[in-house]
């Protein structure tokens, strides 16, 4: 028979922000943006790899099939009976930390008592498109 054997990955935070050189971020933004349907770029507002700086790097692996990769962990969804609501759910969160990569801030002085230093984004409709998913 088939035997499946649990695997332990571990994800680190900082890992989303800044990866070392040649290395890539989380595989599944990739996959993601690999092979996600015109329909579902649409929906989730996903730009090209390239101009997504969490992911920009190191966007493709020669030995790496990230549109396969995608419809394999759509299929493992499945197989988890993960509702439709959940998957939706799933692929909007990751869009959002991607649209993320895309917020720079600036410090700007407080208006409220004491003028203390605050940050503010640079582009607030690319925060906006974040929050929005």
């Amino acid at each position: 028979g088939t035997e499946t054997q649990p695997e332990t990955y571990l994800l680190e935070r900082s890992r989303v922000t800044r990866q070392a050189e040649g290395e890539r971020n989380y595989h599944i933004f990739y996959q993601l943006l690999a092979g996600a349907s015109a329909a579902e770029r649409q929906r989730w507002r996903l730009l090209p790899a390239a101009s997504a700086p969490y992911v920009s790097g190191c966007v493709s692996v020669p030995t790496l099939d990230d549109a396969a990769g995608y419809a394999e962990f759509c299929e493992a969804l499945g197989t988890f009976d993960a509702k439709a609501e959940e998957r939706e759910a799933l692929f909007l969160c990751l869009s959002a930390l991607l649209h993320l990569g895309d917020v720079d801030f600036s410090e700007a002085s407080s208006p409220v008592r004491g003028g203390g230093p605050q940050v503010e984004p640079v582009d607030p409709a690319r925060l906006q498109v974040a929050a929005e998913l």
